[in-house]
């Protein structure tokens, strides 16, 4: 099964989200190379290019990201917790992570 309506909504919400984060970002690449940049001054389009490099999108037989027209959800959904988690570890926390704790604490505490 491809992606679903819910996960393809869900993957857009974590873009816009990440697009709206005014704060220089730095990671390291696996040979040592450091880059830099801040979402909200990179454009959906771009962000969405780098949501699938960071989060060990699929890629085709070229080694370019697949569409998300043809990505499973499974592998959708372990993008979305990769890519959260390299946000987290960065000490950022978009409002969908903290509204998904709220809800899960609120179902706890009843």
């Amino acid at each position: 099964m491809l992606i679903s309506n819910h996960h393809n909504r869900r993957v857009q919400v974590i873009i816009k989200q990440f697009g709206q984060v005014d704060k220089d970002i730095r990671f390291t690449d696996s040979f040592g190379y450091s880059f830099a940049f801040n979402p909200s001054n990179m454009g959906f389009a771009r962000n969405r290019l780098i949501f699938k490099f960071l989060s060990g999108f699929p890629v085709d037989k070229q080694g370019d990201p697949i569409s998300f027209m043809d990505i499973q959800t499974k592998e959708l959904v372990e993008c979305e917790e990769r890519f959260l988690s390299l946000l987290s570890d960065n000490s950022i926390n978009l409002p969908i992570v903290n509204e998904e704790w709220d809800r899960l604490i609120q179902e706890y505490n009843r």
